[in-house]
């Protein structure tokens, strides 16, 4: 079940660290809480966002809708072909880690990403 949080400060969420307030602030942990949060009233009347690791982001202000932290964790292979392995990782990875864990399960291909600062999730949206 969601939660919306009011007036949640920004600080702890983003790498630069400007105070800003978000007016709402949900936290989500599982994809069926997406659901939930689309459902709610709120996300039709508001401007809202998503955030990962918040290392791309510059609040100046504070935020006038919803911010969603995406907390969605978990890695597993699909189907573990050397040559195009498909992975499924949970949108609040660290992208770091990830690319870590990739390397040790013995596939290539994603060293040269490695220390972004980032999540799995913002990988989708070409922020790494």
């Amino acid at each position: 079940m969601i939660s919306f949080q009011e007036n949640i400060s920004l600080v702890p969420h983003t790498t630069f660290g400007l105070d800003a307030k978000a007016k709402f602030f949900v936290e989500i942990e599982r994809l069926e809480d997406i659901i939930s949060l689309q459902n709610d009233p709120r996300w039709q009347q508001l401007p809202h966002l998503f955030l990962g690791t918040g290392a791309n982001i510059l609040f100046t202000q504070d935020y006038e809708g919803i911010v969603v932290k995406v907390n969605i964790l978990g890695k597993e292979i699909i189907s573990p072909e050397n040559s195009s392995p498909i992975i499924r990782a949970g949108a609040g990875e660290n992208w770091n880690d990830f690319v870590l864990w990739s390397i040790a399960q013995g596939y290539g291909g994603l060293e040269n990403l490695a220390g972004i600062p980032s999540s799995v999730g913002a990988a989708a949206y070409g922020n790494i």
